[in-house]
């Protein structure tokens, strides 16, 4: 049986291609691309900060490869990461590129509005991980098919622990199911793809899920703010929750960093956050969704980011929430939101922010758990 799974295992390494490019490395395509590395592929990846390639250069290996090798079947180890001196280069060195900038207009100016860039693209496949607005995603789509290439928008759902486990969801749409489908065994080596639809379907869901996610998070730091500043156990509270209707595993993982406002082990940054929630709005607003508690939300993020904490993990929005004046005991906070909202606002009303709290947290699949910021609260 070990013998036939690592049979299965080499046949699919390699999958339609043994060479992969990545173009932007950051804290989860790192991870993502030293796990095609280890699998056997050749990456071969560009990044504006190089010192990010020469972290993953150092690390990358082809262990299972070797492994196999060694093991007596037919698979060949790959040399590992290999640093692309321009955008170009990494498009040049493989069939599949990777795309994972931080924002569209990161993708213009390395991709779709890069001459150099657009001399390569014929013939290649790009995989775009970035999450960016579906409208941005077709003017993408169709500057890529323009110039030979195919487009597969495929925004994935995880943080870095999925990223390094190779447990993302990876949501893929293109104009052709079957050429999309086509490259599932090489993404699988990063998580779960599942065809979504037409170009566009992909990036409409990842920023549903993005949105729930951001509430989530918010409604969290709200209530737990709630209960600490009335002198209560939060303890049976996350019990109450995790044991009823509202359990939500997400909570697990911010729970501690909350509590302890350590927000150094980062999954999902506060300005990234703060990215993906003004895509929301803009695109809601063009749909005619009222987003006026998403904009709330928006605001406390804004607010966590002024304090110092846009490179925390965005648990650390809990500092924008709570904000303790003694600068000793949280990291990374400048300022006191409490004070600013005081002298705008008067008085505040921590019970009723904590009841609306506490709704938002039971309305998360609706989308509106950001109703939990009364907009007086957002002013200065």
């Amino acid at each position: 049986k070990l013998q036939a799974l690592f049979g299965c295992l080499a046949r699919r390494m390699m999958g339609p291609s043994d060479k992969v490019s990545f173009l932007g490395i950051g804290l989860m395509s790192s991870e993502m691309a030293l796990r095609m590395a280890k699998a056997g592929y050749q990456v071969t990846a560009w990044n504006r900060t190089r010192s990010k390639v020469e972290a993953i250069e150092a690390k990358g290996g082809s262990e299972m490869a070797l492994r196999m090798v060694q093991s007596g079947y037919q698979a060949t180890p790959a040399k590992g990461v290999r640093i692309a001196e321009s955008p170009a280069e990494a498009i040049k060195a493989s069939s599949v590129v990777i795309v994972m900038l931080s924002a569209a207009p990161a993708i213009r100016a390395v991709l779709t509005e890069n001459p150099e860039s657009l001399r390569t693209v014929s013939g290649k496949t790009f995989v775009v991980m970035s999450t960016i607005r579906p409208d941005e995603s077709e003017e993408f789509a169709a500057v890529i098919k323009a110039n030979g290439g195919f487009y597969i928008e495929s925004p994935v759902l995880g943080s870095t622990a999925q990223a390094k486990e190779g447990k993302l969801e990876i949501l893929a749409s293109s104009s052709d199911a079957k050429a999309t489908e086509a490259l599932f065994p090489m993404l699988e080596h990063m998580g779960r793809p599942r065809f979504m639809g037409d170009i566009s379907t992909s990036c409409i869901y990842k920023l549903a899920l993005n949105q729930l996610i951001i509430s989530n998070t918010s409604a969290l730091a709200f209530s737990l703010a709630y209960l600490k500043r009335s002198g209560l156990d939060t303890k049976p509270f996350m019990a109450i929750v995790q044991g009823g209707i509202l359990a939500c595993r997400y909570y697990d993982f911010k729970y501690d960093s909350m509590l302890t406002r350590n927000f150094s082990r980062v999954s999902f940054t506060t300005k990234m956050s703060f990215k993906d929630a003004q895509l929301m709005i803009s695109d809601g607003r063009r749909k005619g969704i009222n987003t006026t508690g998403l904009e709330g939300t928006a605001k406390v993020i804004q607010k966590a980011i002024e304090m110092g904490d846009g490179a925390s993990d965005f648990a650390s929005v809990y500092n924008a929430v709570d904000c303790v004046p003694d600068e000793k005991s949280r990291t990374g906070v400048r300022a006191s939101w409490l004070s600013a909202i005081s002298t705008a606002d008067g008085a505040w009303k921590l019970s009723s922010l904590g009841l609306l709290a506490l709704m938002a947290m039971g309305a998360t699949a609706s989308g509106l758990a950001a109703v939990a910021i009364d907009r007086k609260l957002c002013r200065r």
